[in-house]
């Protein structure tokens, strides 16, 4: 094989086929590390969403204008609005916020006095990011059970807490205490037991049982209904172009951090989608450079190749000859590639992770398949190209 190897490729010049394996190397490079970088932030996402569902709910309301001030009309969605909400096709479901129409006073008891006004609100429990154990009520019951935002826990212990010289509470702490909440009407007074059972990282209220708020509203407060003022949205894509505009048309708020969030995956997985395009149009330039450089070879070692078919050799033979030689080449530029892949994704990783977004250094199993499916793709074509161009010298 080696003296066929000199036969063949003695003389060639090589500079056209260093241009193609650095070419390769560039396009090869850059497609890996697109599809490295789009993969890990998709797989990101899924574990997150999948761990902490909060970034596919969404809770608006109407903004408040300066009129509001000054009886301008309360910010309140009417039913006409939530049934449009419900039938949009890039929102999955909707849930209303139903607040308390009576008074309540929260109080530690007589022996200790703190007591002050408090609001409740309620919603489905399938908006819920949590279920307690003690959740729910019961007519009759005389314990209700609270969720609190676990933002207000926060705002406690490292703002009011810290700058007040008060004391830091832990969830546990607070789950322990049990106090009263009193409920006047009509020159009476409702009593009941409550304590906080768990901390939402998707609702920023106090939730009480649903069921609970439509009782007491209706016994309380003479059936009075409260008006709907936020809304909670469950969808699949926060960062949903058509929601994004659906909402600023209407003019409703939300939290934009949601929506900034699921734009920045949105604008990377573009530029890498679009980068990755480059990448592959590179890469097939050069595997069109490797493979006619090879033909070139046969073409000018055409005088050598029929006097070898003259003297027996076997065009299948010639064929895995050249093969080997485009593999002895082609190998090495997808090994180099991917150990400078591998390299890059570290300072990728640094990178990504300042700008808040999760990113997993190393190869992952997509980069090899890739690589892998190139090198299968490239040995055939190469393989076809040769055997035709042999074959033809030898008829």
């Amino acid at each position: 094989m080696k003296l066929i190897f000199k036969i063949l490729f003695s003389g060639q010049n090589r500079l056209p086929l260093v241009f193609a394996i650095l070419g390769s190397l560039l396009g090869l490079f850059i497609l890996l590390t697109s599809l490295q970088i789009f993969t890990e932030t998709q797989r990101a996402i899924k574990e997150q969403i999948e761990a902490q569902e909060s970034a596919s709910y969404l809770i608006i309301n109407k903004k408040i204008d300066f009129f509001s001030a000054f009886g301008g009309g309360n910010k309140v969605f009417s039913d006409a609005e939530i049934e449009e909400l419900k039938s949009k096709d890039f929102i999955d479901d909707v849930g209303a916020f139903t607040s308390n129409t009576f008074r309540v006073i929260a109080g530690l008891g007589e022996a200790i006095g703190l007591q002050g006004d408090f609001f409740l609100e309620g919603v489905d429990d399938e908006f819920l990011d949590i279920q307690p154990d003690d959740w729910g009520w019961e007519e009759g019951s005389n314990f209700i059970p609270l969720i609190v935002s676990g933002e207000f826990m926060r705002l406690y212990n490292f703002s009011i807490a810290l700058s007040q010289g008060l004391p830091q509470v832990a969830p546990g702490t607070i789950e322990m205490i049990t106090f009263e909440i009193s409920i006047p009407y009509n020159g009476n007074e409702a009593v009941y037991e409550t304590r906080v059972v768990g901390f939402s990282d998707r609702i920023p209220t106090i939730l009480a049982p649903l069921n609970f708020i439509e009782y007491a509203n209706q016994k309380y407060a003479g059936g009075k209904q409260p008006k709907i003022s936020r809304i909670i949205l469950s969808t699949d894509d926060p960062a949903n172009p058509e929601l994004k505009a659906f909402l600023a048309e209407k003019d409703y708020e939300t939290n934009l951090e949601s929506l900034r969030g699921g734009t920045g995956v949105a604008i990377i997985n573009a530029i890498m989608s679009i980068t990755g395009t480059i990448g592959l149009l590179f890469l097939i330039l050069s595997l069109v450079l490797f493979i006619m450089n090879f033909q070139l070879i046969i073409s000018r070692a055409k005088e050598e190749i029929s006097i070898l078919l003259d003297l027996g050799y076997s065009a299948r033979y010639l064929n895995k000859v050249i093969t080997f030689q485009f593999l002895l080449v082609l190998v090495p530029t997808i090994i180099l590639s991917l150990i400078l892949v591998f390299l890059s994704s570290f300072f990728i990783e640094t990178l990504m992770s300042a700008g808040g977004f999760q990113f997993k250094a190393g190869l992952n199993k997509e980069v090899l398949g890739a690589s892998f499916i190139f090198l299968i793709v490239a040995v055939l074509i190469n393989l076809i190209s040769v055997n035709r161009n042999i074959f033809k010298m030898s008829t």
